[in-house]
């Protein structure tokens, strides 16, 4: 999915701005939360993956130290509600207009 090569691409540069992230404990967290990507690599992540990627966000964000009341923070939110949303069988209605275009403009 190209939201999970996104956010793996989020996350590398991350890291690379700051220089004072824990690697070990946030490659930790991506290990036990399956999402098979190891940071600093070129990962393109399949559905699967991306979707255990932006569930595990609120313990990446807390290695990182991102603020919870950041528009990052907001943006990630965003795009896992959407694709929770998205991905099921049966819509139980009509998604309001641009729901899917406001978060990804956010992220």
């Amino acid at each position: 999915m190209a939201m999970g090569k996104l956010f793996c691409l989020m996350l590398n540069e991350f890291v690379t701005a700051n220089r004072s992230v824990d690697k070990v404990a946030l490659q930790q967290v991506l290990t036990e939360a399956k999402t098979g990507f190891t940071i600093g690599s070129q990962s393109a992540p399949d559905g699967e993956d991306t979707h255990r990627l932006f569930n595990a966000w609120d313990s990446i964000a807390e290695v990182l130290g991102v603020d919870p009341c950041s528009d990052r923070h907001r943006a990630v939110v965003g795009i896992r509600e959407m694709i929770s949303t998205m991905y099921v069988t049966y819509q139980d209605a009509p998604l309001p207009p641009n729901y899917c275009a406001r978060r990804i403009q956010a992220f």
